[in-house]
């Protein structure tokens, strides 16, 4: 069969790249809460920002709202939500609870 194509138009929110890339030099470019990572061809460490508070949701693109994360755990942020637990910021940290076990996550 040959691939059908539709046309599709959305808005989209536009992602503050130099801020991400600014977190990732400045946190080490590792899972902070495994702190797995892994080198790309390119040479760099591969980690994944993720949005605590969701753009969708309006949540801010500060990086007081970015953790790093590896694949895993990225996942599970967003689809495993019974057994992931973000808790305020205090202090430049906040408390992660992933089934059940706590980290402690700088944003600092």
């Amino acid at each position: 069969l040959d691939n059908k194509y539709k046309e599709i138009t959305k808005s989209v929110i536009i992602r503050y790249q130099k801020i991400v890339e600014h977190i990732k030099q400045t946190r080490g470019r590792k899972c902070q809460i495994c702190q797995y990572s892994f080198i790309m061809d390119n040479g760099n460490e591969y980690c994944e920002a993720h949005h605590i508070q969701y753009l969708s949701k309006n949540g801010s693109q500060s990086s007081d709202n970015v953790i790093l994360l590896c694949p895993n755990h990225h996942r599970m942020f967003h689809y495993a939500h019974d057994a992931v637990f973000v808790d305020d910021l205090v202090d430049g940290k906040r408390k992660v609870l992933i089934e059940n076990v706590e980290h402690l996550i700088d944003f600092s």
